[in-house]
């Protein structure tokens, strides 16, 4: 008899499309006597017979590996037709192509059971069919018997991580508690949560969400918030409970970070002839993103050009300029750049407007007189006196800023102050004229240059109606532009009650499908109007308005969502917990009329929002001060709120400066305005856990981080505050 052996062979196929990574044998099969098919005793054999399997059966119907492993025994009852082998050969194939050959004692007689233990190795699951039979030493097979068996998933993460915030302990998936801290500024987070098993469920709170995927948000409550992901394997039984518990700082802990002056800072004096409006403005407008905060300056008076020149040079008057900041890793902020126009000259209004996106930024320049057009034109040209301009920056890896175009309007005219406003996502870049009352478009292409996408005005009327008191506004997220008009008339030919424009870019580029968002009725406003659209702060499918002369100067702030087919609607209107109740009389003098004027700035991040009221006359300091205090005229307050998961908005922190001041009268003055206070609040903006607020008339000599606040020797110098 020669030596060849007889193999048993098992081959798993998968059921459908799934398929098996591998297999393991755990156990040498077990074979046992138990005479023949009916029990009787020893068959001879029979050459060339084929052998017979019968009674095939499995341990189990399914097994979850994933979940901690386990074994399916795989049993037959075998009439063997070869007794005289001395070693049985049993291969295990898998359809992948890796095989096993175990060899075990053959069996004591011409029949017997075979048992065999096999383990997966495979993060797949499903249905599996398990095909048997043997092949003898003669190349005789046996006859085939299936069955099936179901690998359930796993109920185990890969990964788990919060939208804000990191947890305190390293993500591990045996790991099933976990704690973070967030700042109070961040009032809502989401989950992802990665399974093991792609066919396992994932609920968060309760909502269910795809592997992978984030969540919708999940409100935080100031103080303590557990949140709660399960992982449900396809079984519909077998669950892991993943448990995180969120810590979101309270509002006592929500303070000021830092105070920030120019590195240049300079204002009028409270010496005669009293220069009002002399002042650098430092803080007329900011922006913020990420880590890096911009600040412009219209009425710095340098007459440097490019980055990091002279700034002790006053050569020029309010040619304007812009500051940018850092902070590092442990918060404290620095001045990383000192930015000019290239072309600087007296009364450009450099900085007037800013954005900034990462490491791009987009300056203003309303007063600047050339009458180029287009990308990089002739910048020395000054014969069209206030046709505007707007320039661009990108920042490099080192950190340094460079000029990468010099922006002008394909219609160029005197005054038409193109660059009062500009707003900036991505690589696109929206500019509003504002005489022309116009907004126009530029992206950049995948060689950085700029190109004029779009000139935009409203379908109907003489185009977006500003006016002295409300400046043009625009805000702009991806493929959604709004354009604030405050002068638009409202319901009488001489009421201005404003309103707001929204366009939407298609995928071929073109911006169109205006939707025409008006303003409050008429006896919601003062004898000026609303200025409806003199703020605008947009953010994803949430818009948000500020009407600061609605209800007597007092102000209001309106909030719109969009739905899934477009259409916006007013989701809340809201009022400053402290209104005074109307008008009141800046300066002892009683020249001018002045509110609160809650809304003359806004700015949204998510379900945060921060809205400025540069009129605001409390004394108060910090954060949640006494609000009925009425003593500082002018001074300007910040309202945050934040909106829940029910989309309700609350108030949740009334802030101010650290040296809060208001308005200033100064013995001799016989007539004309006077200084109104700091104005804290003429520009905000809000992004991640980080709030800054401008008070452009604030009056301390100072410069740089941390200088002396109580100084007042500057007259609208300007300053900015940094709360965290």
């Amino acid at each position: 008899m020669d030596n060849e052996t007889t193999p048993t062979v098992y081959r798993l196929r998968p059921l459908g499309l799934i398929p098996l990574i591998a297999l393991g044998l755990l156990s040498t099969l077990a074979t046992g006597g138990g005479g023949g098919g009916d029990g009787g005793g020893p068959v001879t054999p029979v050459t060339n017979t084929p052998p017979q399997i019968s009674n095939l059966q499995l341990s189990q119907d399914s097994v979850d590996f994933l979940a901690g492993g386990g074994t399916i025994l795989i049993q037959a009852q075998l009439t063997y037709t070869d007794p005289e082998a001395d070693v049985v050969n049993v291969r295990v194939e898998v359809s992948d192509g890796t095989s096993l050959t175990v060899p075990v004692p053959s069996l004591p007689g011409s029949s017997g059971t075979i048992v065999g233990a096999v383990s997966l190795s495979t993060s797949v699951s499903g249905t599996f069919q398990a095909e048997v039979w043997v092949v003898d030493q003669r190349g005789n097979e046996s006859n085939r018997l299936t069955t099936t068996f179901t690998v359930l998933g796993g109920v185990r993460l890969t990964d788990l991580s919060l939208s804000t915030g990191s947890f305190d302990q390293i993500f591990q998936s045996s790991l099933n508690d976990y704690t973070a801290t967030v700042r109070f500024l961040i009032a809502s987070t989401s989950v992802t949560a990665t399974t093991e098993d792609p066919g396992s469920t994932v609920t968060v709170n309760g909502a269910s969400v795809a592997s992978g995927e984030a969540s919708e948000a999940v409100s935080l409550a100031q103080s303590i918030n557990t949140i709660t992901v399960v992982v449900t394997a396809q079984d519909g039984v077998t669950t892991e409970t993943y448990t995180m518990v969120v810590t979101r700082q309270t509002v006592e802990q929500f303070a000021q970070q830092a105070y920030i002056k120019a590195s240049n800072a300079e204002g009028f004096t409270q010496e005669p002839p009293y220069a009002y409006d002399s002042g650098d403005r430092f803080g007329g407008v900011i922006a913020l993103s990420g880590n890096t905060l911009a600040v412009g300056a219209t009425g710095e008076d340098s007459a440097a050009t490019g980055i990091d020149g002279d700034q002790s040079d006053n050569s020029a008057s309010f040619p304007g300029a812009v500051y940018v900041f850092t902070r590092d890793t442990v918060g404290m902020w620095s001045q990383q750049a000192y930015i000019k126009a290239s072309n600087t000259d007296s009364r450009d209004g450099f900085g007037e407007s800013i954005a900034l996106d990462g490491d791009t930024l987009v300056v203003g320049a309303s007063g600047e007189d050339s009458a180029a057009t287009g990308i990089d034109g002739d910048q020395s040209d000054n014969s069209m006196p206030g046709a505007g301009a707007a320039y661009v920056f990108v920042r490099d890896e080192a950190g340094q800023w460079t000029q990468q175009a010099y922006i002008k309007g394909s219609g160029t005219a005197s005054e038409d102050s193109f660059g009062e406003w500009v707003a900036l996502s991505g690589d696109t870049v929206a500019v509003a004229a504002w005489k022309d009352a116009s907004v126009y478009v530029f992206t950049k292409d995948a060689n950085e240059t700029w190109s004029q996408q779009a000139y935009i005005k409203p379908n109907a009327g003489n185009g977006f109606q500003f006016f002295p008191w409300a400046r043009a506004s625009v805000a702009l997220d991806g493929d959604t532009l709004a354009v604030g008009s405050p002068g638009t008339v409202g319901d009488g030919p001489d009421f201005r009650s404003g309103a707001v424009y929204v366009y939407g870019r298609d995928e071929s580029g073109q911006w169109g499908s205006q939707t025409e968002i008006r303003g409050p009725i008429e006896n919601e406003c003062s004898d000026d109007g609303c200025a409806f659209g003199n703020a605008v702060s947009l953010d994803g499918d949430t818009l948000v308005v500020g009407a600061p002369l609605a209800h007597s100067w007092l102000g209001g702030v309106y909030v719109f969502t969009r739905d899934g087919g477009g259409s916006w609607t007013q989701q809340t209107e809201l009022r400053a917990s402290n209104t005074l109740g109307g008008r009141y009389t800046i300066c002892e003098i009683g020249v001018d009329d002045w509110g609160d004027v809650f809304g003359s700035s806004v700015s949204i991040s998510g379900d945060r929002l921060a809205v400025g009221a540069e009129g605001e006359l409390s004394g108060a300091t910090g954060i949640n001060g006494d609000q009925s205090d009425n003593s500082q005229p002018g001074a300007g307050a910040v309202y945050l709120f934040i909106r829940d998961g029910d989309g309700i908005w609350t108030q949740q922190a009334y802030v101010k400066a650290s040296n809060t001041d208001g308005e200033q009268f100064f013995e001799g003055v016989a007539e004309g305005p006077c200084p109104p206070g700091d104005n804290f609040g003429s520009s905000i903006a809000i992004d991640g856990d980080i709030l800054v607020v401008a008070a452009e008339r604030e009056e301390s000599a100072a410069t740089g981080v941390g200088g002396d606040q109580s100084d007042n020797s500057a007259g609208d110098a300007g300053a900015v505050y940094v709360f965290r």
